[in-house]
């Protein structure tokens, strides 16, 4: 039978006025449907949709989180029976004075909601708001060195970056709020530079659903105006996720591997042109079994990662064991593939690499200290830094359109000789000039293979009506003349 799920969320809404809708379920699927549906009033505070659970979080977290998130838009909850012995705190009767002696902080989700827009809830990304006309979804977010100060522990050839990583994290944690738990690919088109002062901002954005996946796109630009141009700094596909792997059983490290010294890892990186600070310098041991690196990774206790699906800082040190092979390049990740998240907020990993024959890519599986998984990636590329600031401008892409001259081998000055009208010549165009008419380059090619003088000039005449028709008829003509070399010097 037919699941009537947009009519009975319609009919809800605007016949009986239901306001509040809690997804009681693993994850949020049906939440996200509702805010597909219902987007104008969520935007605008009328409406409010949460799910209690989300696949890989506590749960007791995610409830509470999402009845908080509920009770800040009205609705009201029996606190008795949610915190059963705690005492209501006594405030006093008269207004405050409202003078404050603090920093300013942050703007909160309150704010956000404000603005008509949806708290993202991430520590990357703000705000989350549905495009008109059901075109897709736009999180936007900022960061800095100063609200971010992680940021900054990370630089490639002197130049602070944002790790590839952090858009890894971006395009997985928006997927999966929406149920794209899947990034099946992403493509780092430019560097993200953060500079020393100033802020960045940041958007993401996911295209219409497409036959069960979704288009994501990463673009950053310099606090500074609406006249500062967006840069591309990413772009690829979400889709929906297959089952979870089987916990891993195996013996840890696997029987076999040789440890390798990673004690001066860092020191010599640094030697190299990486820069990673105490956030970076995750990788504590490390393995060799034939081709295939094992590692354990773990983040300092001092960094927080329930918030993000896994820290930049995590995913960013699993791959240091495909650097610990001393090498006069300095590479940076380039293309994620198959990026499949299990678990969220790890900060401690154990870690295979399998790099791929004859190439600069490798897989990756991690899993928690009892061999749960908690993120795969198919493949992971990686390229030469290069000239990272010469790349990080506000570029819209890999490539550009450039002309370039094409040689000529005669002397139009110096050379005569023949013309040749390609076509029906219905204008008499060939008799204008005291030239051969041929009916196409094949018939050309036949009268000079047959004898005839190579034309110093040829001319096409057709009679057509559509522009479209005789700019590709010219274009194929074009192609086959400079295709052949017994023309070349025509």
């Amino acid at each position: 039978h037919t699941v009537r799920f947009n009519d009975a969320i319609h009919h809800a809404h605007h016949h009986h006025n239901i306001t509040t809708y809690i997804e009681l379920g693993p994850d949020p699927t049906l939440t996200a449907m509702t805010t597909s549906i219902l987007g104008e009033d969520i935007a605008r505070g009328a409406v409010t949709a949460v799910g209690v659970l989300r696949k890989g979080r506590p749960e007791a977290r995610t409830l509470a989180v999402a009845l908080a998130h509920a009770a800040l838009r009205g609705t009201a909850l029996d606190t008795e029976r949610l915190f059963p012995g705690a005492r209501r705190a006594v405030l006093p009767t008269y207004a405050f004075q409202g003078t404050r002696f603090w920093l300013n902080s942050p703007a909160t989700a309150e704010d956000v909601a404000s603005l008509g827009l949806t708290p993202a809830e991430h520590p990357l990304l703000g705000a989350v708001t549905s495009l008109a006309g059901g075109e897709g979804l736009l999180f936007t977010g900022r960061v800095s060195r100063n609200t971010h100060p992680w940021i900054a522990e990370h630089a490639v050839s002197g130049t602070v970056l944002l790790p590839g990583t952090a858009f890894v994290e971006m395009a997985v944690a928006a997927g999966e709020r929406f149920g794209y738990d899947r990034l099946q690919e992403l493509v780092l088109e430019a560097p993200l530079i953060v500079p020393e002062d100033g802020r960045i901002h940041l958007q993401v954005a996911l295209g219409a659903e497409e036959s069960g996946t979704r288009s994501v796109t990463i673009h950053s630009r310099a606090e500074g105006g609406a006249d500062e141009e967006w840069t591309r700094n990413a772009s690829g596909v979400l889709a929906e996720a297959g089952p979870a792997p089987a916990p891993d059983a195996a013996v840890w490290p696997p029987e076999g591997a040789k440890e390798l010294a990673v004690g001066d890892l860092y020191p010599r990186l640094a030697e190299r042109g990486y820069t990673y600070g105490p956030t970076f310098q995750g990788l504590r041991r490390a393995w060799r079994r034939g081709t295939d690196l094992y590692a354990e990774i773990s983040l300092p206790e001092s960094i927080d990662g329930d918030a993000f699906a896994l820290h930049p800082a995590a995913l960013d040190a699993a791959l240091h064991g495909l650097l610990i092979e001393d090498s006069d390049e300095v590479d940076v990740p380039f293309s994620f593939n198959g990026v499949t998240l299990h678990a969220a907020g790890a900060t401690a990993l154990r870690v295979r690499l399998v790099p791929k024959d004859g190439t600069s890519s490798a897989s990756l599986t991690a899993t928690d200290a009892d061999g749960r998984p908690v993120l795969t990636v198919d493949e992971i590329a990686l390229r030469p830094a290069g000239d990272l600031r010469g790349r990080g401008g506000t570029q819209d892409g890999l490539y550009r359109m450039a002309w370039k001259p094409f040689p000529t081998t005669t002397d139009a000055d110096a050379a005569t000789g023949p013309w040749a009208v390609l076509g029906s010549d219905p204008h008499g165009l060939g008799a204008a000039v005291s030239g051969d008419v041929y009916a196409d380059v094949a018939a050309l090619r036949a009268a000079i293979a047959g004898g005839a003088q190579l034309p110093f000039c040829i001319g096409l005449s057709e009679d057509v009506t559509e522009v479209h028709t005789a700019v590709q008829d010219t274009l194929a003509t074009l192609q086959q003349l400079l295709a052949d070399t017994a023309l070349d010097s025509t």
